[in-house]
C-alpha cells in the first residue's frame, strides 16, 4: 500500500483505490441536516486519521507518525467538548438548570505551584463563578455576574489575571486555563499525537 501525496487521502491495494476519507452528506433539513462540528470530528478521526495511520505506521520504537493537519478557521471547527470551561455556561452560585458539568482543572499560583481543581462537588453538582474564583485563590468579594459598564476593559491585559476589581465573568475568562481552552477537534487530534494549525481568518 502507498499514499499518493500530490491528490486526495487514498488507500490504495495492488494499484487499486480501496478506501478514501470522502463522507456522503446530503444537506438539508429532512436530509442529513447540516454538517456540524461533530460530523468533522467523526470524518478526522474514523475516516482520515485511520487512514493516515495505516499509510505512515508507527517506527520501530513504537513512535507515531506525526502529520500537520491544516484547517481553515470556520464555526465547526471551533465547537467545545460537553465539559470544556466555558465560562459564559456557569452561573454565579453553585448549581443550576442546564448547566453542564465541566472538567477538572489546574492553575497555578503566584509561585507558579500548580494546584488541582476539580468544578464539580463530591455530589456532582457544578461549581458558580465565585467558588471557582475562590479556589483559584482570588479574594473576591463581589458576586455580581457582569458589569455592562465595564465593557470588558480589563480583558485587554492577559497578564492582568489576578486582578479582582471586576465583574466575575470577566475576571474568570481571564484565568489561564479558562483562556486556553481549545476546541473538541482540537484536543481529539492532539491526544493521537497529531499537530493540527487553522488558517486566520481573512
Amino acid at each position: 500500500m502507498h499514499h499518493d501525496f500530490e491528490g486526495e487521502l487514498v488507500l490504495k491495494d495492488n494499484g487499486m483505490d480501496v478506501k478514501d476519507a470522502h463522507v456522503l452528506f446530503i444537506y438539508g433539513k429532512d436530509k442529513d441536516s447540516y454538517w456540524s462540528g461533530q460530523h468533522l470530528c467523526d470524518q478526522v478521526l474514523y475516516h482520515m486519521l485511520t487512514m493516515f495511520q495505516a499509510l505512515h505506521p508507527a517506527s520501530i520504537d513504537d513512535r507515531k507518525v506525526m502529520g500537520i493537519w491544516i484547517f481553515d478557521n470556520v464555526t465547526s471547527h471551533t465547537v467545545f467538548a460537553p465539559s470544556a470551561l466555558i465560562e459564559q455556561l456557569l452561573n454565579v452560585n453553585n448549581s443550576g438548570v442546564n448547566v453542564p458539568k465541566m472538567q477538572a482543572t489546574t492553575w497555578h499560583n503566584s509561585e507558579k505551584v500548580e494546584h488541582a481543581q476539580s468544578l464539580q462537588w463530591p455530589d456532582r453538582v457544578q461549581k458558580g463563578m465565585h467558588t471557582i474564583l475562590l479556589e483559584h485563590g482570588l479574594p473576591v468579594e463581589s458576586k455580581v455576574r457582569w458589569y455592562i459598564l465595564c465593557n470588558g476593559s480589563v480583558k485587554k491585559d492577559l497578564d492582568q489575571y489576578s486582578h479582582t476589581d471586576c465583574c466575575l465573568l470577566h475576571i474568570l475568562e481571564l484565568q489561564p486555563d479558562f483562556v486556553g481552552q481549545k476546541s473538541e477537534f482540537e484536543e481529539l487530534l492532539k491526544a493521537q499525537g497529531q499537530c493540527i494549525m487553522f488558517l486566520p481568518n481573512h
